[in-house]
């Protein structure tokens, strides 16, 4: 008798669930968009970002596998920012540039331009629209967290510690005071310092 093969099932890639993505991204209040951050933008996210946009879906953005930059990458603190601060600099491009090029009807103009004037035309890290962590160790957070955590210390405003955690702020150890220019190897930026030092000290 002659063995039947057995069939091997073929795994479902993303180009095998895409019809099931962009019907339910059309019933969707927000698009979760993860990107990894030793990869980077893949073309599929990019896809699924511009898919996002055109069904007028507010993307949120989760920078995953952060403790493979601590752990694998061995990046430096500086690094890890860049490599942070340069996805969401990919991502804000292309939300923006199809946002553009979705511009057809008035309607959509007019909540375009809203969301400009809120600063919500795109995802900024100051926001909780931009959070950063782990999914396989189930981790994350974003900066309001930290801010919260550093107002109380310093004696600041929750808002004001917010917008120094992003962006040219720095931070002297030594002289335990905040400066606006990297005047030295011993100065951090504040996310470097206050977030990124926080959790890489786990690796």
């Amino acid at each position: 008798k002659k063995k039947k093969k057995k069939k091997k099932k073929k795994k479902k890639g993303i180009a095998d669930f895409w019809s099931e993505v962009t019907t339910t991204l059309r019933v969707s209040d927000g698009a979760l968009i993860v990107v990894d951050c030793v990869q980077g933008m893949r073309m599929q996210t990019e896809t699924l970002l511009r898919q996002a946009i055109s069904d007028r879906v507010r993307p949120i953005l989760f920078l995953n596998k952060l403790d493979c930059v601590f752990s694998e990458l061995r990046s430096p603190l500086e690094d890890c920012y860049q490599i942070c601060a340069g996805i969401i600099e990919a991502v804000n491009v292309i939300c923006q540039t199809y946002e553009y090029q979705n511009l057809e009807s008035n309607e959509y103009f007019f909540f375009f331009l809203k969301k400009k004037k809120n600063g919500h035309g795109k995802v900024l890290p100051h926001t909780e629209r931009v959070a950063f962590g782990s999914g396989l160790q189930g981790w994350g957070f974003t900066l309001r967290d930290f801010s919260r955590l550093y107002a109380s210390k310093f004696g600041l405003p929750t808002k004001k510690m917010l917008n120094m955690l992003w962006g040219d702020h720095y931070w002297d150890p030594l002289a335990k005071e905040w400066v606006t220019q990297n005047s030295g190897m011993y100065t951090y930026m504040y996310i470097s310092y206050f977030c990124l030092m926080t959790k890489k000290c786990n690796y």
